[in-house]
């Protein structure tokens, strides 16, 4: 077996490479730079730069992503934070330059992440955040540069005038969580922004504005909704019926619903967030509303979505809410149905966890494996309940749904 030994040379980009067709030369240590070693991966043409200090390593970063360059331009740097006090797992070598070029990495690490991370009107609303509004006011400043005064005149101030305070707050979180990304992965030294809160500004988070359709506009709701288009009619309908979020109901495929068992599936890359799979009951009701639609999609299209378009092309969200505005006439939206829908679970004194699996937001550990394993009657039988008080406030709901 050969010696495997330490090479004491300048590690230059182009020795790296000329050594690394011989295995016998595991590390590079650099004299320019105390305390900063080379090491080679198995697959030679990549390796790691390490730093010891009093004794201890601690990794800098991957070759050949960081070079040698990288190492000269940060080492003054992450001597200096040590010698401040800085503990030695804060030695990370900065990648980026700009605002800009920390933004732009962080918008392709979005753009490849698959659908049941992130859906896509969530990856469209990053984009827009960083390319209009974040890298033209901040994009040009120094990557560690950001303070309170800065991010005040650069940011806040100059958007305050342009965006109300809900979407300033969502600017601000783009911003937030690609710094935040930035430095759980070792990509740049320190996060500036760790305890910069919007609220320092002066900005609060808006509060929840109260369901636009009342209890006694149930009825015209249901009216208005009946007498519509039919893509129209069966989309407020299912949304009022099981409090549906806009986009799951939106994509939803016909192999999607068990109409043995009355179960509407709605999968985990449909749902929002971190929301697990939803198995929506399905009642009489519905299955008469689904047998409604059905025999008049099937007049018009052959295919398995629920909702189409009269020509090619994705049913998409503008689609969709343009459906809702039709049947509205812009005096509530798509979300006033799934509050009405939670709302009634309550009058209804739905038990609280059993209204929020409804509605699919995210339980304790504990109550979801109740919901999972014991609950399915019980959350069944309050939709059903839900139903029974549609029909008793609409004669045209109860008939449509009676046959």
């Amino acid at each position: 077996m050969k010696p495997v030994k330490t090479l004491k040379i300048n590690a230059t980009d182009s020795a790296i490479k000329r050594h690394s067709k011989d295995e016998c030369i595991k590390d590079i240590n650099d004299p320019r730079f105390g305390g900063v070693l080379f090491r080679y991966h198995k697959d030679r043409s990549r390796g790691s730069w390490h730093l010891r200090k009093k004794g201890k390593w601690k990794k800098l970063g991957n070759y050949p992503a960081m070079t040698i360059k990288d190492i000269e331009q940060n080492l003054a740097f992450i001597d200096l934070n040590l010698a401040c006090g800085a503990p030695l797992e804060s030695a990370v070598v900065q990648h980026w330059d700009t605002v800009s070029d920390l933004l732009s990495w962080y918008l392709e690490r979005v753009k490849k992440l698959n659908a049941s991370h992130m859906s896509q009107h969530r990856k469209s609303t990053i984009k827009s955040a960083i390319n209009r509004h974040l890298i033209p006011l901040i994009g040009a400043l120094p990557v560690l540069a950001l303070d309170k005064p800065t991010l005040d005149e650069k940011l806040i101030i100059p958007t305050q005038e342009k965006l109300s305070d809900s979407f300033l707050g969502l600017v601000y979180g783009v911003l937030s969580t690609a710094y935040l990304r930035a430095r759980e992965l070792d990509l740049i030294p320190f996060n500036p922004l760790d305890k910069i809160k919007l609220k320092q500004f002066g900005i609060r988070k808006n509060k929840p504005k109260p369901c636009a359709i009342r209890k006694n506009q149930v009825a015209d709701v249901l009216e208005s909704a009946l007498k519509a288009e039919p893509q129209a009619c069966f989309l407020v309908l299912m949304m009022l019926m099981h409090g549906t979020r806009i986009g799951e109901t939106r994509m939803a495929a016909w192999d999607e619903f068990d109409l043995i068992n009355k179960e509407w599936i709605i999968p985990e890359e449909h749902t929002k967030g971190d929301s697990p799979q939803l198995l929506v009951p399905l009642s009489s009701c519905s299955l008469a509303i689904i047998a409604r639609y059905r025999h008049w999609q099937k007049q018009h299209y052959k295919g398995n979505k629920v909702f189409h378009k009269p020509r090619r092309g994705k049913f998409n969200g503008n689609d969709a809410n343009e459906l809702i505005q039709a049947v509205s006439g812009n005096q509530w939206q798509s979300h006033d149905l799934r509050k009405r829908f939670r709302s009634s679970l309550t009058d209804l004194n739905v038990d609280y966890i059993i209204g929020e699996s409804l509605i699919n937001h995210k339980l304790p550990e504990l109550a979801q494996v109740y919901i999972d394993t014991q609950a399915q009657h019980i959350r069944r039988a309050a939709v059903e309940r839900h139903h029974e008080w549609l029909q008793g406030v609409s004669e045209h709901f109860y008939n449509v749904t009676s046959v």
